[in-house]
Formats: C-alpha cells, structure tokens, sequence
C-alpha cells in the first residue's frame, strides 16, 4: 500500500509540477545525444554564447542550457567577451571535486507514468522472493494496485442462449476495466526487458510456464567502496560505478576518500557509445556506424575488434574492419572517434569475424597511432614504408635517448657510434611519424622515408621554420632549392 501511495502521490506531484511551471521545459531527457553535444561545447571549447549555435533556435538553446545550469550546478561559469556577449564555459577543480559531475547526465531519463508504476508494482510483488509465471503477475497488478486508481469501467453484454418470460434473449452483463498501458502483452514486454537487465530472473515451471522471481543480491557494497570509488573515476564505464555507489547504507559514507590531480571526465559522455561497442565485440557482430568526422556525416558497415587509447591525446578510437558496400569497394582496417561517433546499430553476427581480427593483430604493430588519419588501410594490399633516423644524442641529453626507446614502436635503434644512432621501423603509413619526429628535431642528422612525399613534407616544414624565425633567409617566388640541404 506504501508503493501505491508514494507512486500516486509522485505523479500527480509531478505532473502539476512539470506543467504547470514549466510547461514545455522539462529537467528530463530521453537521450543523451544533442546534450551531449552541448556539455562538448561548453566543456571542451568552452566560451560559448547563444549566437555560436546557430542551428537551435533561441528557445531550444535556453532549455538546453536551463537542463546544464541545473545538473552542473556550482561548476557552469560565465563571462562576458568584449563585445559584451555573456559567454558560458564548465569549470571546475579536479583536485577539489570528489565525483565526476558528467555521471548525472545518466540518471535523468524521461519515463512515463505506465513505466514507473510498472517498476514498482512488478517488484513489490516478487519482493518475497517467490516464483511467478506472467499471469499470475498481471492478475496481481491489476487485483491488487490498478484499482485503486478507479479505471474506466466498460460493460460488457453477453447472451447466454436462455429466454426470458417476455420470449426475449437473457443478456448476461459484466464489468470490466480500461487498463490502458497495463496490457497483458505491455507487462510480458517489462519482464523480458527486466530479464535482461539482471533485475529478474527467468527459468521453466511446470507445463513450460516461464516463471519470474528477483534476482538475489548478496553483495556487500561496503566491502567493494574504495574500490567502486576508484572505478567510477578512472575507468572506462565508471558510470556503472556511480550507479552502484548510489546503493549505499548508513554505514557506507557518501564521500569519496580518493584524490586525483588530473581528471579526464568527459570520456563519461561517451559511455553508451562504449557499452554498444563491446557488446557487439563480445557478439562478433558486425556495426552500423553514422559518425560526423571533419564536418561530414558518414556511414559504414564495420567488424568492430578493439579499442585503443591514444597516449597523446588520452582520445579513445575503434579499431574496426570496414566492409566494402555497394557505393565503395575499399575494405580494410578503419579507426573512428567514438566522440565522433553519434549512431550505432547491431546487425547480424559476423561468420568471419576471427579472420578480421587475425588481420588487424598483426597488421597493429606497423600502424604507428590509434586514428590512422581517417584512412581505410588494407594489410593485404598495401605494402609497408621503411623510415630511417639518424639521430646524434650526447651523453648530455639522456632523457632524449630514454624518451626514443621509451616512444620507439616496435621499431629499432642501433649504436652507430660517435653519440650517433639509427632508428628503423616499417609501417604502412609513415604520414602518422611526422609529429613524433618533430620531437627529435634539434637531434635528427637525416630522415629517410620510402614514401617521398612525406620525406619532401618534413623538410619543407622544417625550411617553413627557420625562415619564420629568419635562421635563414625568406626564399624567393619559383625557388626550390632542397629542403635537407638548406637544414644541413
């Protein structure tokens, strides 16, 4: 009877709250992804005003950031530019805040009135632990909690083949009641939904009837706290660790006891992105990828096999095999942001899938980054380009020898003597090299690539350079004296 109350009293609360304050504005959302895309702006390019969204109108950007103000309460800042246009940005101290503030951004979905009232109902009944097939649970919602919010009655007349004295039909009436969203088939639906979930659990009875029953939770989330609390801040689906902590009793305190001096929060932003992905990797299914990379919508069927973190940038990207379709014939292996990507979709099972990844295990260690420049490399086509450095390193610069064999890639560094040494690696595109090069630029004697556009590139970039800052002189309009020479 408390259920019945509380759930009641919620949503007549709620909706006179929502609709009568507020109106079309609501602090609940049904997806994440044109939030999502605000909290990017605000947080990763930040200063941002009305006038730089340009696609939503004025009434749609004030919801927006309504629904921001409120979640990241204490953390949204503003300040006005020059032109005196208030600008919003997302600022707080890592080293200050105990949890990450983007995990709320999970917990806000929308629901309707049938769907909580389900949620209660179905697990108040199976509280006790006992077995239940799927009539006996509809007949209990509807015996024991619909009526006490007086459903439309409907009348029904039946004939029951008798006569009465006037020689008239006998009509048997009965009444029944206007369910609505509490269908036989709409609470089966819940069940499964809740099977699949973890909530409940389903096993055969007697006459192959499924029977539901809660699943058992024995596990002390006391014992697992620093723990949960160093998941939910580091790794890659913390938010399942915020969720958890959330469960908490009077003798497991709120507060965080861990520390961290960096934090890279907005990866939570892309946490269902994450969850599909490894599901369709634990599947061996194949993706229906739509991502908008550079500005343009893209979409491609791909064998998904990993993902990689790029120890640069600290940027997560799936490492897939994209299968060629009926526009372009090009397959290989691709790379995609998952910040990037905005749509997924899980087709069928992949028959080949082991061979894709065979294919991409070893063609990883002759692929220098993680993004692979947005290109669609086939191992079995395209042949691998040699880059050769020689590199002079005192004895002075030791750190610059550890950084080379700390960075180096799989690739090889062999003592030529007099403080010089070569690095050799082969990899398919040595395009990827050129800012891990320029590291070494003060040491680099030669550079040598069998790709002559990318060896031409990095000497131009380095002529490019030392005019900027006049080491040598500016040259002039048609001159192409060579690049290598001109550093030497």
């Amino acid at each position: 009877i408390y259920v019945i109350i509380w759930v009641k009293v919620f949503l007549d609360v709620n909706d006179s709250w929502m609709g009568e304050k507020f109106m079309a504005y609501q602090e609940t959302i049904k997806t994440v992804d044109k939030m999502r895309a605000y909290l990017r702006d605000f947080f990763v390019y930040g200063y941002k005003c009305q006038d730089d969204f340009e696609e939503d109108s004025s009434r749609t950007y004030d919801n927006e950031r309504k629904r921001i103000d409120n979640w990241l309460n204490g953390y949204m800042q503003s300040k006005r530019d020059v032109n005196g246009k208030m600008k919003r940005f997302i600022s707080f101290d890592s080293r200050r805040i105990k949890n990450n503030p983007l995990h709320r951004i999970w917990k806000i979905k929308s629901f309707t009135d049938t769907y909580i009232m389900l949620h209660f109902y179905i697990l108040d009944i199976l509280a006790d632990g006992k077995k239940r097939d799927s009539n006996t649970i509809v007949d209990a919602i509807r015996e024991n909690y619909l009526k006490y919010f007086a459903p439309a009655e409907i009348v029904r007349e039946e004939k029951i083949g008798k006569l009465d004295a006037d020689g008239k039909p006998v009509v048997k009436k009965s009444i029944d009641y206007d369910y609505k969203g509490f269908s036989e088939a709409n609470i089966r639906k819940r069940l499964d939904e809740y099977v699949e979930l973890g909530l409940l659990q389903k096993e055969l009875g007697s006459r192959n009837k499924a029977m539901y029953f809660c699943s058992p939770d024995k596990i002390d989330l006391k014992q697992w706290r620093n723990a949960l609390d160093f998941f939910s801040e580091v790794k890659s689906l913390g938010v399942i660790g915020s969720f958890l902590l959330e469960r908490q009793t009077d003798e497991m305190p709120l507060h965080n006891g861990l520390s961290f001096k960096h934090r890279y929060i907005m990866h939570t932003l892309e946490s269902d992105i994450l969850a599909n992905i490894c599901q369709a990797i634990t599947d061996k299914c194949t993706l229906k990828i739509t991502a908008n990379e550079r500005g343009y919508d893209c979409t491609e069927i791909v064998v998904p096999i990993k993902i990689s973190i790029g120890t640069q940038t600290g940027r997560r990207y799936l490492n897939a095999w994209r299968l060629a379709d009926g526009h372009d014939g090009d397959q290989g292996i691709r790379s995609f942001r998952l910040d990037y990507i905005e749509e997924l979709e899980q087709l069928e099972k992949c028959a080949d899938y082991d061979t894709y990844q065979h294919l991409i295990e070893a063609a990883l260690p002759h692929i220098w980054g993680v993004s692979m420049g947005g290109k669609c490399v086939d191992p079995r086509k395209k042949h691998l380009e040699h880059v050769e450095l020689i590199l002079h390193i005192s004895e002075a610069e030791a750190d610059v020898k550890h950084s080379l064999e700390r960075e180096k890639h799989g690739g090889t560094i062999k003592y030529l003597g007099e403080e010089r040494y070569s690095f050799t690696i082969d990899v398919y595109d040595s395009g990827e090299m050129l800012p891990w090069i320029r590291n070494f630029i003060g040491n680099i004697e030669s550079f040598h690539s069998d790709n002559k556009c990318i060896e031409e590139r990095f000497w131009n970039d380095i002529t490019t350079t030392m005019q900027m800052y006049e080491v040598i002189p500016q040259r002039e309009e048609g001159e192409q004296d060579g690049a290598q020479k001109e550093y030497e």
